[in-house]
């Protein structure tokens, strides 16, 4: 969930925080406020719990099963959207191990901090990578998103651990509205990170929108009180 505690603002995800990015941190901040505005009723981020556990190595039709009588009927139905598409994942890119990897988080500034939560981690002749993805059906991280949410898992994962030096981005969104889902493995060598300088201009980019929003908040509370302000980006639990 979103929180604000004493000033510091968290993103439910770094790809959440990516795809609201604009070009100036006046489009940034139109895009936040646009986000809170909406209401949130279906939440399937916990279908990657089966996601992992297939990675891991648990019985495909045993997780499907699990998934038919889960009584979160959103988390279910993406669960059973997306583990063939983990079936084809492990079928085309083999591995020997998979780690399950707890969420970390990246400082941004003094006020902002975004949580990294990857899939977990392969290990294969080559070495050790990064799986990361989401279970959006109809959302993608357009190529400056993903770009931005890559060079978060440089800063964030990568430059910490000198074993790690790529990753996989498992797309399962559908191509268009209404359609299946589709896998499509995203790659380092497809986006490549932005330069430290870029970056520290998307921060700042962040940090002034950031400071509009609070703002704009302040300035509504004014007018009229809203129990549901506080809430920057909504919830991904």
């Amino acid at each position: 969930m979103s929180v604000n505690t004493r000033g510091i603002s968290t993103a439910p995800t770094a790809a959440h925080l990516c795809k609201l990015v604009g070009k100036t941190p006046e489009e940034t901040a139109k895009l936040i406020i646009e986000f809170r505005s909406q209401t949130f009723t279906v939440q399937t981020w916990r279908a990657v719990d089966y996601l992992q556990r297939r990675l891991s190595g648990e019985n495909a039709e045993f997780l499907i099963s699990q998934a038919n009588k889960d009584p979160r009927t959103a988390v279910g139905k993406a669960a059973l959207e997306t583990l063939p598409l983990i079936n084809h994942y492990i079928e085309q890119h083999p591995y020997k191990k998979f780690y399950a990897l707890s969420p970390s988080k990246l400082v941004l500034t003094p006020t902002l901090q975004v949580p990294l939560k990857p899939l977990g981690m392969v290990v294969n002749d080559e070495g050790a990578m990064i799986l990361s993805g989401q279970v959006w059906k109809n959302i993608s991280l357009n190529s400056h998103a993903f770009r931005l949410w890559a060079t978060m898992l440089k800063f964030g994962v990568l430059d910490n651990d000198p074993d790690l030096d790529d990753f996989h981005w498992l797309e399962m969104s559908a191509p268009r509205k209404g359609g299946q889902r589709e896998l499509n493995v995203r790659t380092l060598d497809a986006v490549g990170f932005y330069s430290e300088e870029e970056f520290s201009g998307y921060i700042r980019n962040i940090d002034a929108a950031m400071a509009i929003v609070d703002k704009a908040k302040k300035s509504k509370r004014q007018r009229k009180s809203d129990p549901k302000q506080g809430n920057f980006f909504g919830s991904d639990d």
